[in-house]
Parts: structure tokens; C-alpha cells; sequence
């Protein structure tokens, strides 16, 4: 290093773990020798580093120094960002007035730094670490003539794409048909998992955890063999074992590296390299897909075994305290009158009944003929004037149902209700097969729903997005009314939120 003050001071903004640290440090120490500058390392970052790493490399070195990016900021300081040079090589000549030299990246590959560098970061590292681990494990490892290192991560890696079980099984076995008398040396932050996926293959291994990060790294690079993930900590304990121990064995290594962005794998090319080794960051849309539909028909299923055990039909739907011969209720979907008829003969409350399917439609006409306080219509409220197909069978109506198609006619509910002269529904139910989307949207855009008193509605899940449509009108609908009480997807009530009064002056 220089000692001439004048000289460039090259400025590492650290962050990372271990292994990220190492490729930083290297590459920055590298550039700073190359140039004859000095090296200062901005650690500010782990201060607040959200995977809770700490600055753990630098104190490797007795003579860091350190110093922050806010100390090199104006003139004659310049700034080289990861992706701008691929190579240590590559960099150019500094203006004249440089000054210092920001370094943001992680510099990943050994393009970056000069091997020499790299042996001297070993070395501080053994003299740092050796003399605080067990002197047994570390002769044991020395001793075997094939002792393999195998580093599975998984915790904190799921985003960036874990290796897959089976790439790790295959590496490892290989390495044992090969070699009769290998040693397994597992180094892992989930030992519990590991254990389980070995013993499945009767595979006996030692596993190795010294309580130091750094010192695992170094027992790594103790090893002879080495299977490593796609991570930046298994890659330096393969290098500075096949670099520094001098053992001359084999490393194999996912040819994948992060998957959850355009990464490319820093390993040597002299690595044997097995592609489709790591398991993407994704979501598979089809198992999505069916998570989904078994998650929504669970909730139904609960819910109808519920309104049924709990005898609905014969009681939250015709109970009305409230319901008397001057009010009005609003059959939508009244398919043979059923519902209709239970409600005049209870409470001989005014009916309008909604059938557009022309043989439901005279069946209650027929049904209703004697009783001046029914008026069915042979059309239904949508949320504009228009004609559908619609199909009919034994089971049900609607757009959205097979069977035998009949044209129908629909009319828009807020102009329905104006000529008509409605200005308070005491009971509005609807059972429209898949129709109750755009007409509630209709209703409470155009502010009829402040005229309905009480609410009751099924919701039908085989229309178009309908579970979020539905948790749409759901918000809306609690600006303006409670819901007493729901039935997912099968029936619910809701009520209309009383005006708050006026005080008297």
C-alpha cells in the first residue's frame, strides 16, 4: 500500500454476509493495490442490515481501517457501481483530480480480485479462527484423506432459490462411489432438516458447528471435496480450500445461482457445475389455482353445513319481526313462489316478484292470482335495460347455468324503482344466480340502497372473480348497513345503519 497521502483512497461500502464480505474485501484490497491507493472500508451499513448481519471480515484484518461514504463526497470523488466492469482488469484510468473511490457492489467471481489477495485474507483468517476451535475436529479433518464438505442452506435463502434436495443426495453419493473411505462434514443453517434428509439415504455424516460463522468457514475449507449451494459462503469454503489447502479435490456446485433476478453463478468454469439444481422463486399458477378453489369451497361447504344444521331456510329466511301488511318486499329471483308465499301468508305484506323465465314467471301468476297485494313481473332488475340468454333446469336460472336457453329481459332497478314510486323497501331478497354482482354495484352507485331496510342476498362463487367482487360489496355495503349475520356464499343479512336524529333546539 502506498504511503503517499496524496494517493487514491479506494472507499468499500460494505453489506452482506460472510461471503459477500469476502468478495467486497478482495476485490477492494485487489483495486487498492493495483492503483497504489489506500483502502477504507464504510461498515455503517450493519447498523441497521435487515438480515441482522455484522461487519465480521474486517476484523480479520489487525490494520483496516475504516472510514464513510459522507466523508468522500464532492469533487474528486467518483463513484464505480457493480455491472460497470466485469473484470478487475477492465477499469479504466481515473480523472486526474480523483481523489477517492466508491465501491457499491458484491463483486462476485475471481475476475474481481487477485488470487494472491485472496490467500493473504485466508491466512488472516486461519490466524484469527484456528487457535479457537476444537484441535480434534481440525486434526481429523487434516487426517482424512477424502473428507467432503457439504454446505445445505435454507433458512434465510427461499427467495433466492434453494438447491434442491435431490441435487444435494446425487452430489454427495457420487462423491461416495468414488471415493469408499469419504467423510461427510455437514455445515447447515437448518440441522434439524439436514439430519432427516441424510438419515432418509442411511447416509452418516458428521455435522460441524463451532459456533463461529468464521470458524465453520475455515473447518470448510479444511475438506478435501465440496458440494456447496448457491451461496457466496459455500463458494469461499470451496475456494480456499481448493486455492489454499491444496488438496486437489472436487467441487461440485449448482450451475444456477440466484434465481429471482438475471444473477450469473460465479463459479469457476473448472467446477463441475449441475444445472436445474436449484428449485426457482415462483408460484406454480396451477397449484395456486387449486388451493384456491379448495380454500373457497371449504368456507362453503362449512357454511351450508351450518345454515342447514341450523334450519336457515325455515328460520333466518322468513323470521321478521319488523315485517307487517303495509310493507314492501322484493322477491328477485322468485323462481315457483315458494319464498313469496310464505311471506304473504305470514305477514300479508305487499310483494313484487322477479321471474324472467316465462314458465316460472306463470306459475306465479297462477299461483298468485287470488291476491291483489302480489304483483309478479316477467323480467328482471338489472343494472341496465338489456336482453340475455339465460338457462333454466330443475336446479336453478341464470346466465351463468347450463340447460335450456330462453331470451330474457332485464330492466335498470334505479329506474324500476323511480316509476314505480318506491321510496322504502323493507325486505329486499335476491337469489339471481351470479346476476347479484352488477345489480348491488348498481344499487349503491346510484344510491337506491339507501331506500332498502333490510337486505337478503346470496352470493353464487362460479361467476368471474367473485370473491373479490364480493369482499368489494361487502366494504361498501358497511357504509350504509350491518350485517346481522352471514353464511359465506350461502345466504346473509344485512341492515340499514339508522340516520342519526337531529337534536332539538
Amino acid at each position: 500500500m502506498s504511503g503517499n497521502a496524496n494517493a487514491l483512497t479506494v472507499v468499500n461500502y460494505a453489506k452482506g454476509g460472510i461471503g459477500n464480505q469476502l468478495f467486497q474485501q478482495v476485490f477492494a484490497a485487489s483495486l487498492a493495490r493495483r492503483m497504489g491507493g489506500h483502502l477504507r472500508t464504510d461498515t455503517s451499513y450493519f447498523g441497521a442490515d435487515p438480515y441482522g448481519f455484522s461487519a465480521a471480515v474486517w476484523n480479520l484484518d489487525p490494520e483496516a481501517q475504516h472510514t464513510s461514504v459522507a466523508e468522500h463526497r464532492g469533487a474528486g470523488s467518483y463513484l464505480l457501481k457493480e455491472g460497470q466492469i466485469r473484470a478487475l482488469d477492465q477499469l479504466q484510468q481515473l480523472p486526474a483530480d480523483a481523489r477517492s473511490l466508491v465501491l457499491e457492489g458484491y463483486w462476485q467471481g475471481e475476475a474481481y480480485f487477485d488470487a494472491e489477495v485472496a490467500r493473504q485474507t485466508y491466512a488472516q483468517l486461519a490466524a484469527k479462527v484456528g487457535p479457537q476451535l476444537d484441535a480434534a475436529l481440525l486434526a481429523r479433518l487434516r487426517a482424512s484423506p477424502n473428507a467432503v464438505a457439504v454446505h445445505l442452506r435454507r433458512r434465510d435463502y427461499a427467495h433466492m432459490g434453494l438447491c434442491k434436495d435431490s441435487y444435494y443426495i446425487a452430489a454427495i453419493e457420487h462423491l461416495r462411489l468414488n471415493h469408499a473411505d469419504a467423510e461427510l462434514f455437514v455445515f447447515s443453517d437448518e440441522p434439524n432438516y439436514t439430519r432427516h434428509l441424510l438419515q432418509s439415504r442411511g447416509l452418516a455424516f458428521t455435522p460441524v458447528a463451532s459456533g463461529s460463522d468464521l470458524g465453520d468457514l475455515y473447518l470448510m475449507s479444511l475438506c478435501r471435496h465440496f458440494v456447496i449451494s448457491n451461496s457466496s459462503y459455500s463458494w469461499w469454503g470451496a475456494w480456499f480450500g481448493e486455492q489454499c489447502g491444496g488438496r486437489g479435490g472436487l467441487v461440485i456446485a449448482p450451475k444456477e445461482w440466484v434465481t429471482i433476478d438475471a444473477t450469473p453463478s460465479p463459479c469457476p468454469a473448472r467446477w463441475l457445475q449441475l444445472a436445474d439444481a436449484v428449485k426457482p422463486f415462483a408460484v406454480d399458477p396451477a397449484e395456486l389455482a387449486g388451493f384456491a378453489a379448495r380454500l373457497q369451497r371449504q368456507r362453503f361447504d362449512e357454511a351450508i353445513r351450518g345454515w342447514f344444521g341450523g334450519r336457515g331456510d325455515q328460520t333466518l329466511r322468513v323470521d321478521f319481526k319488523d315485517l307487517g301488511p303495509d310493507s314492501l318486499v322484493l322477491d328477485l329471483g322468485g323462481y315457483k313462489g315458494d319464498w313469496t308465499a310464505e311471506i304473504s301468508q305470514r305477514y300479508g305484506s305487499n310483494l313484487m316478484v322477479f321471474e324472467p323465465i316465462q314458465g316460472f314467471h306463470e306459475q306465479i301468476c297462477s299461483r298468485f292470482a287470488a291476491n291483489p297485494k302480489v304483483r309478479p313481473f316477467q323480467f328482471g332488475l338489472g343494472a341496465r335495460d338489456e336482453v340475455l340468454e339465460m338457462h333454466h333446469s330443475a336446479d336453478g336460472t341464470g346466465a351463468f347455468v347450463k340447460g335450456q336457453a330462453e331470451q330474457v329481459r332485464l330492466v335498470e332497478a334505479s329506474r324500476f324503482l323511480r316509476e314505480q314510486g318506491v321510496q322504502r323497501i323493507d325486505l329486499l331478497k335476491i337469489n339471481i344466480e351470479g346476476g347479484e354482482y352488477e345489480l348491488l354495484e348498481h344499487l349503491i352507485a346510484t344510491g337506491e340502497m339507501a331506500r332498502v331496510r333490510r337486505l337478503q342476498v346470496q352470493f353464487h362463487d362460479f361467476v368471474p372473480d367473485a370473491v373479490a367482487r364480493r369482499a368489494r360489496l361487502v366494504e361498501q355495503l358497511s357504509r350504509t348497513h350491518r350485517q346481522n349475520w352471514c353464511f359465506y356464499f350461502v345466504w346473509e343479512e344485512w341492515e340499514l345503519i339508522a340516520p342519526v336524529q337531529a337534536e332539538g333546539h
